[in-house]
């Protein structure tokens, strides 16, 4: 692929990460994740697996 054709991928893979951002924050703010019930938390701690997967196949954000 040509570079202007990476680059036009790259930029839309930041897109929609970047469009998920406002309900990360609401999740991050509203929504206990250590909660007692089992079943709750394994899937509320799966959900939050499944997006770091996802992002981290587009950039490393730990550095930022």
């Amino acid at each position: 692929a040509n570079l202007a054709t990476l680059r036009d991928a790259y930029s839309s893979m930041f897109s929609h990460v970047s469009a998920i951002k406002p309900k990360l924050d609401h999740f991050f703010d509203n929504v206990m994740g250590m909660v007692d019930d089992d079943k709750l938390k394994n899937a509320r701690l799966a959900l939050l697996s499944r997006i770091k997967n996802i992002a981290d196949r587009v950039a490393d954000f730990t550095h930022l």
